[in-house]
């Protein structure tokens, strides 16, 4: 997934921070430098969690809740040299948010590890559009012929907020469902 949306990325290189810009003006590239390895399949990803040198691991998952990021946490979270780097928001009782809430110990699919690798926060990369965006994207919608939108990811409140929202931009048919709620469509 990641080789994919990497992709993405360089086709909308316009779009990017000045930064990103630069890099991609120096290296003709944004993501192919030196040492640097996609490693598609699972073998691959959980060898690299014994490699013998320094390395960087990046892998999926901004909360650290499934998938090969538990792996990897797993692997290094008792290692003090190891930085864990949090790239983003974690909803309250993830792995990620535990990490980030100081939590000294951790069980990660059934086994218990002592937390000594440092864990840090930046809030400079986002897999979401803002709340900007999704205003825009809703706004490309006819408020005659739009039905019904959705809104089923987020923080209640954050989710209220932002039907209030639509609602000001003429698009009052927002439906925030509860639990195990059905509707036909």
């Amino acid at each position: 997934m990641a080789f994919e949306s990497s992709k993405i990325y360089m086709q909308h290189v316009k779009m990017l921070s000045g930064e990103a810009k630069e890099f991609f003006k120096e290296n003709e590239t944004l993501f192919d430098f030196e040492n640097f390895q996609f490693l598609e399949s699972s073998k691959a990803s959980k060898a690299v969690s014994n490699f013998g040198e320094p390395c960087i691991i990046i892998s999926s998952s901004g909360m650290v809740q499934g998938g090969r990021v538990e792996y990897h946490v797993a692997e290094n979270i008792s290692n003090p040299y190891a930085t864990i780097l949090i790239i983003g928001y974690c909803a309250e009782g993830t792995l990620g948010w535990r990490l980030l809430n100081g939590q000294q110990t951790l069980s990660i699919k059934g086994t218990d590890h002592q937390v000594l690798a440092n864990i840090e926060k930046i809030d400079v990369f986002s897999g979401h559009g803002d709340r900007n965006d999704l205003i825009n994207f809703v706004k490309m919608q006819s408020p005659e012929t739009l039905k019904s939108i959705f809104l089923v990811h987020g923080e209640y409140e954050s989710m209220e907020s932002f039907r209030d929202t639509l609602a000001e931009e003429g698009y009052p048919q927002v439906i925030i469902p509860k639990k195990g709620e059905s509707f036909d469509l």
